[in-house]
């Protein structure tokens, strides 16, 4: 033999950095110093290239019990793993001092895990299948199970010392962890029968399939997910300029399941999942290190440009970080964007503007205002994608480089920010995220957007809106759509009856409502409810049928047979003469509602006020208006009553003091 072959080399150097480990000595391989001066340096070498297939690092309790014991525990994959050395021996089977160790912690889990009755049935082999241990002992005398001594055999009671962990390691976040991994593993357990497959074909309701997808050539194909079946005719439009051979296209009807927060089964039962699932070919549990073995190699999202339709995208991001969080890596990227103008204004002598977000069209709208030229430009709201003409879209697909953007990893940032916006454990950030929320947008000539700015910036916007429509405002009690229709009652004089319908249509012109008559007219019915626990006062007055206490309101007539007007008490709790003293907001370069009206007395506690939003929530109770007129008379330096806190803003005239 004149050279030692290359696994023999291995082998060695193997051995080398296993003793620097074990023994935490200065040790020269080859005239060059190991970069290992302790066992927790060796345990980072295994580790650190677990890491690199995640895109969170694992955790670790690391602890030198004694100088005769060091010991490391991290979690698996849902398999048992261990490396582990007696007296510096790798016993790569493991054995009795690794039983010993384990079997602490499996046990202190269980013992804590199952108090909770969420867990109750969690069994010491369920919890052991998601550790990996890593183990150091020196041992008195010890017996292995061969000559090749990779297993222990000694028994505990003969070790010569012994290893009780300490409290740190057993709760520093392991058992947090071990949770989330074991249910990690449950849940991929049970959507394994839904997953995909490499197919040429699939028949899934509604998909318009790439030809090449599931062949030889799937890896350049793109899946369009599009909101909705009203736009999925622009979706076709896109795979005619585009080409059919290489895209497809399928509708995403309604919300988007957050499946952070689902549970298990409803995961399973859920027929959008499932099916994208299907198109894909996706395999739960599975690391995608690329796109290869997937009926496409990249989803294309295609939704909205408001801020719901951020939402959707991501949910439908939240969704593959969720399961698949390695295909977020891919490049090139997995996951890109469409993007659409969400307003269009054209001038007859001037070249048209298109806005991709409504705080760029808002700045141009303000600059206008200030020239004095707002009524020569027509303004176009694309609130939803089928108000986009064919002739637009067909320029925005051909001008795909500008018109897709990628959304591309950065690094850890990415994911938790993914997890801020969707984690069901995540409500205080999310909290803080919008209490310190500013409004900005991209960069439109980037390429790329990473999916941390994405969060902060689109579905940071959403939240905002979101906070705003849900959330009654303190000063008048009414959320934006209420405060639009009592707009429009006034500036209508609506003191004769008028269809709920005919109404609705009226707001959304004056006001430039934007959600639909739809949603209109579910709010001009609710203003109008007369019956008890739910307006002391109704705004509205209910000339037909409304609904009844019984149904809470799902038992009223269509919007098209019912009328109604401003109720009498609405003209006394906001007096005209306070119109000149109220700021009013701007729509489509003209004046609408104010930001908030100024009741004679706090509306807010007259009708109350609910709404869950993202990351807050309100609930104020109805109180009796004669009760609250009596404490605002009441009202005195010298006098305390509870409710008043709330009112001490207000003068004896009903006022509000700056």
């Amino acid at each position: 033999m004149t050279e030692l072959d290359n696994d023999v080399v291995a082998l060695m150097s193997k051995r080398v950095l296993e003793i620097a480990g074990c023994l935490g000595k200065t040790v020269d391989l080859n005239g060059k110093q190991v970069p290992i001066k302790s066992f927790s340096d060796y345990v980072d070498l295994y580790l650190s290239v677990a890491n690199k297939s995640r895109t969170e690092p694992l955790p670790r309790m690391t602890e030198k019990v004694n100088d005769r014991w060091e010991v490391c525990v991290s979690l698996s994959d849902g398999r048992f793993q261990q490396v582990s050395f007696v007296n510096s021996i790798a016993t790569i089977k493991g054995g009795t001092h690794v039983d010993y160790v384990t079997n602490q912690v499996t046990k202190y889990i269980v013992r804590i895990v199952n108090k909770k009755k969420k867990y109750s049935n969690v069994k010491t082999h369920d919890v052991k299948n998601h550790l990996w241990v890593f183990v150091n002992a020196l041992i008195d005398n010890p017996a292995f199970d061969s000559q090749t001594k990779e297993r222990l055999t000694l028994p505990e009671s003969s070790f010569g010392s012994k290893c009780q962990l300490s409290k740190d390691i057993l709760q520093k976040g392991l058992l947090e962890h071990f949770l989330f991994s074991w249910k990690t593993w449950e849940q991929n357990e049970a959507l394994k029968i839904s997953d995909g497959a490499k197919t040429e074909t699939v028949k899934v309701e509604g998909l318009m399939d790439a030809e090449k997808a599931g062949g030889e050539e799937s890896e350049a194909c793109t899946l369009i997910l599009v909101e909705g079946r009203s736009a999925q005719s622009l979706a076709k439009l896109g795979r005619n300029v585009l080409g059919r051979a290489f895209y497809g296209a399928f509708p995403i009807q309604g919300k988007f399941l957050n499946v952070s927060k689902a549970k298990t089964s409803k995961i399973a039962n859920n027929e959008l999942v499932v099916n994208i699932k299907k198109i894909l070919g996706l395999k739960q549990g599975r690391k995608y290190y690329d796109a290869k073995s997937l009926r496409y190699g990249r989803v294309m999202l295609l939704s909205d440009q408001d801020p719901d339709g951020s939402h959707i995208k991501g949910l439908l991001i939240n969704y593959f970080h969720h399961f698949w969080p390695l295909l977020l890596k891919i490049k090139p990227s997995f996951i890109v964007q469409f993007i659409t103008p969400i307003m269009k204004v054209t001038h007859p002598t001037k070249e048209a503007q298109l806005f991709y977000s409504m705080l760029r069209y808002e700045d141009w709208e303000s600059e206008i205002r200030q020239s004095g030229n707002t009524t020569e430009w027509t303004r176009k709201y694309c609130k939803g994608l089928a108000s986009i003409d064919s002739a637009d879209a067909k320029g925005y697909f051909t001008n795909l480089k500008f018109h897709q953007k990628d959304f591309v990893w950065e690094g850890v940032q990415d994911g938790e920010a993914i997890k801020l916006a969707f984690s069901k454990n995540k409500t205080g950030a999310r909290r803080k995220l919008l209490s310190d929320y500013k409004p900005g947008t991209h960069d439109l000539q980037k390429p790329t957007i990473s999916f941390k700015d994405f969060v902060y910036n689109d579905l940071g916007e959403f939240s905002r809106a979101n906070l705003e429509r849900s959330i009654p405002s303190l000063v008048d009690g009414l959320k934006p759509s209420q405060r639009k229709i009592l707009f429009c009652a006034f500036e209508k004089n609506l003191v004769e009856d008028v269809l709920v319908s005919k109404f609705s249509g009226y707001v959304l012109d004056l006001s430039v409502y934007r959600h639909g008559e739809q949603n209109l007219d579910n709010t001009i019915i609710g203003m109008a409810l007369d019956y008890v626990g739910r307006n002391n006062v109704n705004l509205l007055h209910p000339s037909s049928q409304f609904g009844t206490r019984a149904s809470g309101k799902k038992d009223a007539a269509n919007p098209r047979y019912i009328f109604t007007k401003l109720s009498p008490a609405t003209m006394v709790l906001f007096p005209k003469d306070d119109d000149v003293l109220l700021e009013r907001l701007f729509g489509d370069g003209k004046k609408i509602e104010p930001t908030w009206y100024i009741p004679i007395i706090p509306t807010v506690l007259v009708n109350g006020a609910e709404g869950i939003a993202s990351g807050w929530k309100t609930f104020i109770p109805n109180y009796n208006p004669r009760d609250i007129v009596k404490n605002i008379n009441l009202l005195h330096p010298s006098r305390h009553f509870p409710i008043l806190q709330m009112l001490s803003s207000f003068d004896l005239s009903g006022r509000l003091n700056p």
